[in-house]
């Protein structure tokens, strides 16, 4: 276990197996807890101001990563949603009785009046599952 002083030493940051994200967390922890982390081959060494600078630009590009992550999904969710789609886990379908019911199950929990267990014992609904995929 590393404790304040120590350097931990990697070949690359790709044998860590963790994004750069993940890295600058794990850089911000080990900076917190005074331990150093050095790259033999990124040429990274987080006591130097070289490696505070390559910190940074990782700083940088992380942030750049997550808004393009966060642009292509708003991106691909609109696209869908223009061509009907919806997202969420497929509708399996419910059985005859159930589907009797399903829209004043919906309208009284709409309602917000009743509680979910309410909701079930006034429609005898004896599986849970069921009610929530409504």
């Amino acid at each position: 276990m590393a404790k304040e002083g120590d350097t931990i030493v990697v070949c690359r940051f790709l044998n860590l197996g963790i994004d750069m994200v993940q890295l600058i967390k794990l850089i911000e922890q080990l900076k917190l807890r005074g331990i150093h982390l050095q790259s033999l081959n990124e040429s990274f060494d987080s006591t130097t101001p070289m490696g505070d600078l390559f910190y940074r630009l990782m700083c940088i590009l992380a942030d750049t990563e997550r808004s393009l992550r966060r642009e292509n999904t708003l991106e691909g969710l609109r696209i869908a949603k223009e061509k009907g789609m919806q997202g969420g886990r497929k509708f399996i379908g419910l059985n005859k009785q159930y589907q009797i019911i399903a829209p004043e199950v919906k309208k009284v929990h709409d309602s917000m009046m009743y509680s979910n267990k309410t909701i079930r014992e006034i429609f005898s609904i004896k599986i849970r599952q069921y009610f929530t995929r409504y």
